[in-house]
């Protein structure tokens, strides 16, 4: 892991230099203290950990063309996947083109900002990550290409596809034939205090060795940002729909609502709010399911000494009520105390 990390940060910041770029880390550390109720059936437990660390290295090639390659330390490095040889620790590997004013083509590893506002919001900033958040990981960061079309100022339209979320692969071979498609729309209204994002992906996910059935899986997300400074608000409807994802022909379906209210006090404080109401349903046969409900609440204070918010100190505590459809109520309590750092290499 050493030797890795090393020969990264001098790899990346040779070319960063050389092309007027970035090289950053970015670091969450924290103590955690969770603790559950008898009907969850969970450990309760207190830890020092990091759940965040990684570099960042961003360039210009020229006038037109950027590259960017991001990957996590906080992540197993395990080995390749078959569809684009890369591991899940790679977050963005990708070139960017402008081909006009107006239009970019994007190709490589890079975010497929699924998830609405919180699937867009830094990772290291969420201290309660919805369940449908939470499910999407897979489908997060992906390989392919991306087209974007700025259609206005402020407002831009991107049509992408990318290799799908797991390796397609039938008696040990590699027999990926279908693609996951997106679209996804970002606005900017009101001198930019107001910020729509709208999203669907697609991922037709071919039989396999491991699941022989064809699953259909759709992910929809609605959301904003109302800025109005120094407070802010920020709301999603998140939706997915996973036709034969656990039975044939059934469709199980994962949504969350979500709404947080925060804002700057004094010149370095930072206070965040926010609300989960989520429900799961998933078929285990043929007209058979089970729903399971999440209520989900979050208290953060957010210091910044120097009243940068690359650096900042955090206390948080995070409460969840999870409700299957028989038995009790699960409930699970978070406290965070850390701090987080994104700091530039070459500053």
């Amino acid at each position: 892991m050493k030797k890795i990390l090393m020969t990264s940060l001098v790899s990346a910041a040779l070319v960063s230099t050389a092309h007027a770029g970035s090289i950053s880390m970015d670091m969450r550390t924290d103590f955690e203290s969770t603790t559950y109720n008898e009907a969850a059936n969970k450990a309760s437990y207190n830890r020092f950990y990091v759940p965040m660390l990684r570099l960042d290295s961003k360039a210009n090639f020229d006038e037109l063309t950027t590259f960017r390659l991001r990957f996590r330390l906080s992540k197993a490095q395990g080995s390749v996947n078959s569809r684009d040889q890369l591991n899940d620790a790679t977050d963005f590997a990708y070139v960017a083109r402008k081909l006009n004013s107006d239009l970019t083509l994007t190709v490589g590893k890079f975010a497929t900002d699924i998830g609405g506002i919180e699937g867009t919001t830094s990772s290291p900033d969420l201290y309660l990550q919805s369940v449908t958040y939470s499910a999407q990981n897979p489908i997060r960061y992906a390989t392919g290409a991306k087209l974007t079309y700025a259609l206005a100022e402020g407002q831009e339209l991107s049509l992408m596809s990318t290799n799908q979320q797991t390796d397609a692969e039938e008696g040990g071979k590699f027999n990926q034939t279908r693609d996951t498609l997106g679209v996804v729309y970002k606005g900017s209204f009101l001198d930019k205090t107001l910020s729509p994002i709208l999203s669907y992906h697609n991922d037709k996910v071919q039989p396999s060795t491991s699941v022989t059935r064809q699953r259909d899986l759709a992910y929809t997300a609605v959301g904003f940002k109302y800025d109005f400074a120094p407070m802010f608000v920020e709301v999603d409807y998140l939706m997915d729909n996973l036709k034969s994802q656990t039975t044939v022909d059934e469709t199980d379906t994962r949504s969350s609502l979500l709404a947080t209210v925060g804002g700057k006090f004094a010149d370095n404080w930072v206070g965040k709010l926010k609300y989960e109401s989520s429900e799961v349903e998933s078929f285990t046969a043929a007209n058979t399911s089970s729903k399971t409900k999440t209520n989900a609440y979050q208290l953060a204070a957010e210091f910044q000494p120097t009243g940068d918010k690359n650096l900042r100190y955090h206390l948080a505590y995070v409460a969840k009520d999870t409700k299957p459809e028989a038995g009790e109520t699960q409930t699970q309590q978070s406290i965070y105390a850390g701090v987080r750092l994104l700091a530039d290499f070459l500053k």
